[in-house]
C-alpha cells in the first residue's frame, strides 16, 4: 500500500467521518492515484431485488479538496450534503437513473475523473454513457466538456460533488431539447456526442446553472413520471422513491422544499403516497392508469428513424403551460424545446401557435448573457475611463441576439390537434394530420412548406413559420398586373406540379393556405392532402364535400373520394390567379365571365388583362373535362403566355383595343378589311387572299395582317 503525506491521509480520516455521519459505507482505494485524484467507494443501505441489502458507488475527489476538507467549513457542508443526498439517490429502485421534463427515463453511467481535453486549454471533459432502460438498442455515448473558469461559487465544477448535479443535468436538458441520438453505436456509427456547459449557462446573481424553465403543472407532470419510473419494479408498484432529490430542484430550478410541497398536491389529487417525513413516495392505482401514455411516450422515442416523428424530442401527454419569458406574463402552452410565443389563429381542428425553438435561441439564457455582460462593464471599468470597443461590441451582440427573438430562423408555426368528444371524428382528424406531415415529408421544394418537428402522438407539429403571413395579405400588389402575377404564381404552379408527379392532390389550394416569403409563394396547409395510391385510407366519407366551398371545383360538389384527380388543384390555381390580377375578392364557382368579375372590364384599358383568358379558360371551368389535366400542363400554359409578356405581345382581335406600338398613345383602328380596302394601301391580293390594316389614331402607325386563302390565322379565333 503506498502511503499518502499527513496532509492527505488527515484529509480521508475527514471524508470518513463525514460518511459515516451521513450512515454511509467507507473505502478507500489506496491504489488509485491518477490525475491527483483519490477514489473512494461508498455504500448505503438499499432494497435489491425485493430484499434487504446495499448499494455502492464511487466517489473521486482532487487533493486539494481533500486537503481543505479539514481546515474548511464549507468544503465539509458541501460534502455533507453532497453524501446525504447520494444516501437517499442509492436508496431508489434505480439509483443511476434520471428523469427529464420530456418524459424520459435516462440511464447514465459517467466515467469519472474529469480530464483535460484535448483541443483548448480551458476545457474539462468527462465521458457518460446514457440509455433509455425500457427501451433496447437506446444507448448513446456522450462527451461533456467544461470551461475551466466555470466555477460555483469559488470552487471549479470539475470537482465531483459540485459537477454530477451539473453533468446529470445538462445531459437531461440536452435530450429535452433533441440534441442527443439514442441508438446502439454499431448500428448507427455513433461516436462521441458533445454536451457543453459554460459560463453564459450559470447565473451568478442567482448562483445556479439555467437547465429549464418549467411551471409548476410541468413539475407536477415530471414528479408523476418520476415516481411511476424510477419506482418501478416488476411485480411491485409500492416502491418508494425520493422525490426531494437537490438534482432535479437545480434541474427544475425550484427547490427541493417546493418539490414536497408540490408532491403533497399530488397526493392530495390521488396520484402519490407520500410517506411520513415527505421525501418519499410511491405511485398510486390512479397514477398506474396513466402507464400506457408513460409508455408511449418512451415508444415514441425508440420509434424506427424513418419518419418524421422519430426524428423528433418526445414530449409531454398534453401541452404544458410555459411563462412566456418576453413581456406580457401570460403562460402560453410549451411543447418540449418549443416555446410558444403568441396565439396565430384557430379553426374547428385546433389552433396555431408562433413558437420558439430554445435550443437556438433560449431568451432566458439570453437575458442572464446581457445582465452578465452589463456586470462585467460595470465590474471591469474603471471610473472616468472610456468603455472599450471590445465590451460594447459583447453587450451590443446580446442585446441584439435578444432583439431578434422573434426572427423565423428561430421559429415556427406550431399545429396543435384539439380532442373532439366525439372519437370517429377525433381519428378523422389526427388521420388528416398524418397525412399532411407524411405529405410535406415527401416533398423537398423550396415553394412547399416544410415540417421541422412532429409528435403525432401528442397530436401536433411545427412547420416553417412565414411572418410575412399569406397571400391573401398581399393581392393588392398584384391588381391589374398579369406578368407579375404570373411571375409570382409560376414557382407555386411548379411546387403543385411536383405534387401531382408524386400522387398528390392537395385540394385545398386558396390565397390563404398560400405564405408569402423572401423566396416565393410557399404552399402549406396539407390538412386535406389526398394520396391518389389505392393503399392510402380514406379520411372522407362518400358524397363529403372536401376543400373550401369558395375555391373548390364546380364538378367536386358530391364526389366520391375516390375520384379525387389534380384537376382539383388545376382549379384552385386557376381562383387564385384570378384574385392576384383582381386585387382581392372571391370568384364564385366557375363565373369568371360574368360581368361583375370579368377582369377584362375591370382592367379595360390594360390589353395585356387579355392573355388571362388563355389560362383561366383552361382552369376555371364547368365541368371536368374542359380543364387542363395536372399543373404540369398549366405550367406549359403559364410560360407560353409568360413569353408572350415578355416580347410585349398583343392579343389579338377585333374587339381588343391595342395600344400604339410606336407612340404608346393612339390606339389602332382598323382601317382596311377587305380586298379593296388593302388596295388604298398599294396592296394587290392574288385569289382568296385578304389583308387587315390598322393604323394608330395618334401617330398613323399602319400594322398588316395577312390572311392566305382567306383563312384566319389561330391568334384571331
Amino acid at each position: 500500500m503506498r502511503v499518502l503525506d499527513a496532509e492527505i491521509e488527515e484529509g480521508i480520516e475527514a471524508v470518513k467521518q463525514v460518511c459515516v455521519a451521513s450512515r454511509l459505507g467507507f473505502y478507500r482505494d489506496p491504489e488509485v492515484r491518477m490525475h491527483e485524484i483519490v477514489r473512494f467507494t461508498l455504500s448505503a443501505d438499499a432494497e435489491v431485488e425485493g430484499k434487504p441489502g446495499y448499494r455502492a458507488c464511487t466517489l473521486d475527489l482532487s487533493y486539494e479538496f481533500v486537503c481543505d476538507l479539514p481546515g474548511t467549513p464549507t468544503h465539509r457542508r458541501s460534502l455533507e450534503s453532497y453524501l446525504q443526498g447520494l444516501r437517499f439517490r442509492l436508496g431508489n429502485v434505480r439509483p443511476y437513473e434520471h428523469m427529464t421534463l420530456s418524459g424520459i427515463p435516462v440511464d447514465l453511467e459517467i466515467q469519472w475523473p474529469f480530464r483535460l481535453a484535448s483541443h483548448g486549454r480551458d476545457a474539462r471533459v468527462v465521458s457518460a454513457t446514457a440509455h433509455i432502460r425500457a427501451l433496447e438498442n437506446s444507448e448513446a455515448t456522450l462527451s461533456l466538456r467544461v470551461t475551466r473558469r466555470v466555477e460555483v461559487g469559488a470552487v471549479p465544477i470539475f470537482e465531483t460533488i459540485f459537477a454530477e448535479s451539473i453533468v446529470v443535468n445538462a445531459l437531461r436538458k440536452a435530450v429535452d431539447s433533441g440534441s442527443i441520438r439514442f441508438a446502439a453505436p454499431d448500428a448507427h456509427g455513433l461516436g462521441l456526442q458533445n454536451v457543453v456547459v459554460s459560463s453564459a449557462d450559470y447565473d451568478y446573481e442567482a448562483k445556479r446553472f439555467n437547465f429549464a424553465h418549467p411551471n409548476e403543472r410541468d413539475i407536477g407532470e415530471f414528479l408523476k413520471r418520476k415516481v411511476y419510473w424510477l419506482g418501478f419494479r416488476e411485480g411491485v408498484k409500492t416502491t418508494k422513491v425520493w422525490i426531494a432529490d437537490p438534482f432535479d430542484s437545480e434541474y427544475l430550478a425550484t427547490t427541493p422544499q417546493r418539490l414536497k410541497q408540490l408532491a403533497q398536491l399530488l397526493s392530495a389529487e390521488g396520484f402519490l403516497h407520500v410517506d411520513a417525513s415527505g421525501d418519499f413516495a410511491h405511485a398510486s392505482d390512479e397514477l398506474l392508469k396513466q402507464a400506457e401514455v408513460f409508455e408511449g411516450e418512451l415508444r415514441n422515442r425508440g420509434a424506427p428513424d424513418r419518419s418524421i416523428r422519430s426524428r423528433q424530442t418526445p414530449l409531454v401527454t398534453e401541452p404544458r403551460a410555459q411563462a412566456s419569458n418576453r413581456g406580457g406574463g401570460t403562460d402560453m402552452p410549451r411543447f418540449g424545446k418549443w416555446e410558444t410565443v403568441k396565439e396565430l389563429g384557430k379553426g374547428g381542428q385546433g389552433k396555431v401557435f408562433l413558437a420558439r425553438d430554445t435550443t437556438k435561441l433560449e431568451i432566458g439564457q439570453v437575458a442572464v448573457a446581457i445582465k452578465n455582460s452589463v456586470k462585467g462593464v460595470i465590474d471591469t471599468t474603471v471610473p472616468g475611463e472610456p468603455l472599450t470597443v471590445a465590451k460594447a461590441h459583447d453587450l451590443a451582440q446580446q442585446i441584439l441576439k435578444y432583439g431578434r427573438a422573434d426572427d423565423p430562423a428561430h421559429c415556427g408555426a406550431l399545429k396543435v390537434l384539439r380532442q373532439p368528444e366525439n372519437p370517429d371524428e377525433y381519428e378523422k382528424q389526427l388521420g388528416r394530420m398524418k397525412h399532411e406531415v407524411d405529405a410535406l415529408g415527401k416533398m423537398n421544394h423550396p415553394n412547399v412548406a416544410k415540417v421541422l418537428e412532429a409528435n403525432l402522438d401528442q397530436r401536433w407539429f411545427v412547420m416553417e413559420y412565414f411572418p410575412d403571413e399569406d397571400l391573401t395579405k398581399h393581392l393588392q400588389r398584384y391588381k391589374g398586373d398579369l406578368l407579375q402575377s404570373l411571375l409570382a404564381v409560376r414557382p407555386l404552379v411548379q411546387a403543385v406540379a411536383a405534387l401531382h408527379e408524386n400522387k398528390l392532390v392537395h385540394r385545398d389550394i386558396k390565397p390563404e393556405n398560400i405564405f408569402f416569403s423572401p423566396r416565393g409563394l410557399v404552399l402549406g396547409d396539407f390538412g386535406l392532402v389526398y394520396f391518389i395510391d389505392d393503399h392510402e385510407a380514406r379520411l372522407s366519407e362518400t358524397l363529403e364535400n372536401v376543400g373550401s366551398r369558395d375555391w373548390m371545383p364546380t364538378w367536386a360538389q358530391g364526389l366520391r373520394l375516390d375520384e379525387v384527380r389534380p384537376t382539383f388543384d388545376v382549379f384552385g390555381l386557376g381562383k387564385v390567379l384570378w384574385s392576384m390580377i383582381a386585387g382581392g375578392g372571391k370568384v364564385p364557382l366557375h363565373y369568371i365571365h360574368k360581368p361583375k368579375f370579368e377582369l377584362e372590364q375591370m382592367f379595360a384599358e390594360n390589353g395585356d388583362i387579355r392573355w388571362a383568358r388563355r389560362i383561366l379558360d383552361k382552369c376555371v371551368v364547368e365541368d371536368e373535362e374542359n380543364c387542363l389535366p395536372n399543373a404540369g400542363a398549366l405550367l406549359g400554359e403559364v410560360d407560353i403566355v409568360l413569353s408572350a409578356l415578355r416580347c410585349r405581345g398583343q392579343v389579338i382581335s377585333g374587339s381588343v383595343a391595342r395600344i400604339c406600338r410606336v407612340c404608346g398613345l393612339g390606339r389602332y383602328k382598323l382601317v382596311a378589311n377587305d380586298r379593296d380596302g388593302a388596295r388604298n394601301f398599294g396592296l394587290n391580293p392574288i385569289g382568296s387572299d385578304t389583308f387587315k390594316v390598322f393604323s394608330c389614331t395618334n401617330c398613323g402607325h399602319a400594322e398588316l395582317f395577312y390572311f392566305p386563302n382567306g383563312k384566319v390565322p389561330a391568334a384571331w379565333r
